[in-house]
């Protein structure tokens, strides 16, 4: 699910936007990557079709969810409910994608080397 105005306003009250400013290069890497593993592994009846913030998310919230550094900081800022992860797995993707759309940060080919891709 896409960034909603109510999750920006939680993510800035926690201050989790801060605690991604300070890692962002981090945190791109690994939105990128859950992109293209969403892209080589989801299967579109539509040869068009453009992977989403829902699609990787998928990917990208199990990740976050056993992330040390993430874990740490939730825990000292007692920011101890499930949906933060959440919230913050949808602002670190909506970030990377704005990159994306702005020109700032190319979107990577693969993170594979090509004889690790499937046919």
């Amino acid at each position: 699910m896409a960034l909603s105005l109510f999750e920006l306003q939680m993510i800035r009250r926690g201050k989790l936007d801060i605690f991604y400013e300070r890692n962002q290069g981090y945190w791109d890497e690994l939105s990128a990557k859950a992109y293209v593993f969403a892209e080589l592994n989801f299967i579109a009846e539509d040869e068009d079709y453009v992977i989403h913030a829902e699609d990787a998310a998928a990917f990208l919230m199990p990740v976050l969810e056993v992330n040390l550094g993430l874990s740490h900081y939730l825990g000292v800022t007692k920011l101890r409910e499930k949906y933060w992860v959440k919230y913050f797995c949808d602002y670190i993707l909506d970030r990377y994608m704005e990159k994306i759309q702005k020109g700032t940060l190319k979107q990577p080919a693969s993170i594979f080397p090509s004889h690790v891709l499937p046919p």
